[in-house]
C-alpha cells in the first residue's frame, strides 16, 4: 500500500475549498488513484476529469507526479505528490 498526496485548485463543485487530501492506494498507479478520486466525487469529477470517449485526462487536464509529467501508466511510490491542473481559458 503507497500514501499519495492528490493536489488540485477547487475546480470542481464537490470538492470546493479543499486543496489537497492523502490517498492510501493498494496499487500505486496513477489509474487507481483516479478511480479513488472519481468513487469519493462522483459523476460531476469524472466529467471534469476524463474524457467520456476516450477514458483518457480530459483536453485541458494535466497530471503532475513531483512537478514531473508522467505516463498515465505510471506507478506511484510512497510519499508521491499528485497534482491536477486544469488549463483556464481567458478573454
Amino acid at each position: 500500500m503507497v500514501k499519495v498526496k492528490a493536489c488540485y485548485h477547487a475546480f470542481f463543485s464537490q470538492i470546493a475549498g479543499r486543496d489537497e487530501e492523502v490517498v492510501f492506494l493498494e496499487q500505486p498507479t496513477l489509474g487507481a488513484l483516479v478511480e479513488s478520486l472519481l468513487e469519493s466525487y462522483g459523476a460531476e469529477f469524472a466529467a471534469a476529469l476524463l474524457d467520456a470517449n476516450t477514458g483518457d485526462l480530459s483536453l485541458g487536464v494535466s497530471l503532475l507526479v513531483n512537478g514531473s509529467r508522467v505516463p498515465f501508466d505510471a506507478e506511484l511510490r510512497d510519499g508521491d505528490e499528485v497534482y491536477f491542473l486544469m488549463a483556464m481559458a481567458g478573454g
